[in-house]
């Protein structure tokens, strides 16, 4: 989900990355096109190192952990876990990682979840 990529296909891809790089600064440039090429090779490396290694460490996750409803209330004096199961379904979905439109996404599933389960939409953006 969101797109992880296996860490040892990450650890490989940095690996043959290093390797470009270590080319790039034993190579001695004998014109000025041989310099734009080695720089515009060094500016690719970079971006590919830039995607390389947080996909090795986004491969990983640390172990969940939940406090409901994180700075707002688990539910109401009367039912103090009223709505807190939609909470934890969010925090699972933030846990896992994605794109801020997946993260919007799961913002948007838990105030429907606090709407249906309360029926007070102004509850519901509130949170």
């Amino acid at each position: 989900m969101f797109g992880r990529t296996d860490s040892r296909e990450g650890a490989k891809n940095a690996e043959k990355t290093l390797k470009l790089v270590k080319l790039l600064f034993q190579y001695r440039p004998s014109s000025r096109g041989d310099s734009l090429r080695v720089a515009l090779l060094a500016l690719l490396t970079a971006l590919v190192l830039a995607t390389a290694v947080p996909a090795v460490i986004a491969a990983e996750l640390a172990p969940f952990s939940s406090d409901g409803c994180s700075l707002f209330p688990d539910g109401t004096l009367a039912e103090r876990t009223r709505w807190c199961d939609c909470c934890l379904t969010h925090d699972i979905a933030y846990w896992q990682g994605g794109s801020a439109a997946e993260r919007e996404a799961a913002d948007a599933a838990l105030r429907a979840c606090v709407r249906e389960k309360t029926g007070d939409a102004n509850l519901a953006e509130t949170m």
